[in-house]
């Protein structure tokens, strides 16, 4: 076989055929940016119980409404921005926009502790929620862009191991971060900023990675760029002439509400209970990690 026909037909990683132009590198790359891409998401829902509870002392009566409204605002501000992002990408690449994903991310998580009211902290939420949709958008957009064909259910079940370990290391680990902060003599709520912080930090570690590790532009052969109002369009309409198509938006739908019952409200009362017991803040955002890794598990 020639280096013209290799080229052609893409090279292998594991069982998944890769579209010409992508390297095993991108691949392991997008893997990578798929673990932390979950893990970050789903630990800014597991730990903004933490927040309410010990840095603004909200009533244990109040927080599940609190809980609930930073989500829905978190949530429209996905909703709204989710479009434009997946079209842009289709203008100046993949790339950039997931690694501004994690950076944005990593600033919200650096600014949310320092909320000094509930309505600063819901402002700080949908600033939030602008990342999360670049993040979400482009995992989906890569996951499309790099496989070939007849391997795209391969890559989809890696990417989904890599959302699950994601999810489950980010909160079984990261949990344990306040009473690790705790028992070195710093108060609760400057426990709950460094653990927020350490995130902020691997947030910026992987933006740089991905910058560095996907594949510059969009893979595969170029295309007259259109409008992005045009893009936007294209992409609701697309959904009414294909019955697949709308099935997987209902499916991501489903999906994302799931995601957030389990990474939020199981979160808040496990929080909650742990305190009611006896433990402080700390321990029990320790004890709640250890059983919502447990869940995360059982997802792989």
């Amino acid at each position: 076989m020639t280096d013209v026909t290799a080229e052609e037909e893409g090279i292998k990683f594991g069982p998944v055929y890769l579209e010409p132009g992508v390297t095993k590198w991108n691949a392991r790359t997008y893997l990578f940016s798929a673990f932390w891409t979950i893990g970050f998401l789903s630990f800014m829902s597991f730990l903004q119980n933490y927040v309410l509870k010990v840095h603004l002392n909200m009533p244990a009566n109040e927080i599940g409404r609190a809980i609930g409204t930073l989500s829905f605002v978190g949530e429209i501000a996905l909703l709204t921005v989710s479009p434009f992002f997946g079209s842009l990408s289709d203008k100046v690449g993949r790339r950039p926009i997931f690694a501004l994903g994690f950076l944005w991310v990593g600033a919200g998580f650096a600014l949310y502790p320092l909320a000094t009211s509930y309505e600063m902290l819901l402002i700080f939420r949908a600033f939030m929620g602008v990342g999360a949709a670049a993040l979400g958008g482009m995992m989906a957009t890569v996951l499309s862009d790099y496989p070939q064909n007849r391997s795209r259910g391969f890559m989809a079940a890696m990417s989904g191991w890599a959302n699950g370990l994601g999810a489950m290391m980010m909160i079984f680990l990261l949990s344990k971060l306040p009473h690790y902060f705790s028992g070195k003599g710093v108060s609760a709520e400057m426990a709950g900023t460094y653990t927020f912080w350490v995130t902020t930090g691997l947030c910026v570690m992987t933006a740089a990675v991905c910058y560095m590790g996907l594949k510059p532009g969009k893979p595969g052969k170029s295309k007259k760029r259109e409008k992005v109002t045009l893009l936007v369009k294209q992409g609701f309409s697309a959904a009414r002439g294909n019955p697949r198509l709308a099935l997987a938006y209902s499916e991501s739908f489903i999906a994302r509400g799931d995601l957030l019952m389990i990474g939020t409200f199981l979160s808040a009362w496990l929080i909650q209970a742990g305190m009611s017991n006896g433990l402080d803040a700390p321990e029990a955002t320790s004890n709640a990690g250890r059983i919502g890794g447990m869940v995360q598990a059982v997802t792989l």
